[in-house]
């Protein structure tokens, strides 16, 4: 500890030293302020108060346009204290879209007395730009009540806009993505509803459509770009109900890269996986008590393609293989697959059923 301007100790600044312990109950205090104590006055508190709260205050003689600014006042508007600044001068270095407002804001101070309150960029000399806000009152007036002195103060807010900015984003991008998962669930029930005639039979088929869906939603941001969703997760996430079940998920094995997709691919290879299950129960290796399931999804670099391979095995013969190509499930995912940019080739193999799909990869970047 230390000792304090004034020859105070910072471990108690009024008295000094603390009393020894009990004196309280054998001593009477002085209450009389000491002469050091009288000259904290409310200057040097106020002094203490802006400097630690980063304002800068200044002063303007509207008269002769002169403004009497202290240090930091010139640091924030990036000028060097060269004396007798006009408020023409700081006006000046305020950024050439927000100058215009900023003098309308000041000339209604001086004719109405209304507090000025405005938020304008400042241009330094190195080329940084800082966002201030101002504010100031009339602090002195002529007899047909026009404003002849102005005090105020302004401050830094460059990092509260910028937040605001990023928050901005944010909320925006979540009403694009709300609007766009909204739509999509709309689609799903139309045409679940027109693929089902039982109502047991939609709410499965709706339940586990909008299940594949919520995976790719969780994916979003897990590869710490809120912009991104991680592959693996939302095809894993779609792939849950199935491998959930301990006899599928002997069956089903996967094998998917860590890479970053945009929402939208994320979502639609979410809901294709879950469609490529789905029919694998109806007709393909889930059927079949021999049935297996690889799933394959990796980078092609040098075809410059994002590449998920799908393969059903099994012994038995495949049943009403064209449901597939011509039933909803196929028809939304050659719906969201071409939204994408993708391709996607589907056919029968010597010993089970196959799925290939490609997107470029600049879609997921």
């Amino acid at each position: 500890m230390g000792q304090l301007a004034d020859g105070l100790d910072d471990r108690n600044p009024i008295a000094g030293s603390p009393p020894d312990a009990g004196s309280f109950a054998t001593q009477s205090l002085d209450m009389t302020p000491s002469p050091t104590f009288e000259r904290l006055s409310i200057e040097d508190r106020h002094r203490l108060a802006l400097r630690y709260a980063g304002l800068a205050t200044w002063a303007w003689d509207v008269r002769t346009d002169l403004v009497d600014a202290d240090q930091a006042t010139y640091r924030l508007f990036g000028l060097s204290d060269t004396g007798n600044f006009t408020a023409t001068e700081f006006i000046g270095s305020i950024h050439p879209d927000d100058r215009l407002g900023v003098s309308e804001a000041l000339n209604e101070t001086i004719e109405t007395g209304v507090v000025f309150d405005c938020r304008f960029r400042v241009t330094h000399q190195d080329g940084t730009v800082k966002w201030l806000r101002g504010i100031g009152e009339v602090h002195r007036r002529y007899k047909d009540g026009k404003a002849s002195v102005i005090i105020g103060l302004n401050m830094d807010i460059t990092a509260l806009v910028e937040s605001e900015e990023r928050l901005e984003a944010v909320v925006s991008e979540m009403r694009h993505r709300i609007k766009n998962s909204l739509a999509m669930v709309n689609s799903l029930a139309a045409a679940t509803a027109r693929e089902t005639d039982a109502v047991d039979a939609f709410v499965e088929r709706f339940r586990g459509r909008i299940d594949a869906l919520a995976a790719a939603q969780r994916a979003i941001g897990t590869t710490g770009d809120t912009h991104l969703v991680d592959l693996r997760s939302a095809v894993e996430g779609a792939m849950g109900p199935f491998t959930d079940t301990a006899d599928w998920s002997r069956r089903i094995r996967t094998d998917i890269v860590d890479v970053g997709v945009t929402p939208s691919l994320g979502q639609a290879l979410a809901l294709t996986i879950y469609e490529l299950a789905t029919n694998a129960i109806k007709y393909g290796a889930l059927r079949f008590d021999d049935g297996t399931i690889v799933l394959r999804c990796m980078p092609d670099d040098r075809a410059g393609l994002l590449t998920i391979e799908w393969t059903e095995t099994h012994v038995g013969d495949q049943i009403a293989m064209r449901a597939q190509s011509t039933g909803f499930g196929s028809k939304l995912i050659d719906r969201l697959i071409g939204a994408e940019r993708g391709s996607f080739e589907r056919g029968p193999t010597e010993d089970g059923y196959r799925v290939r799909l490609a997107f470029p990869l600049d879609v997921n970047s």
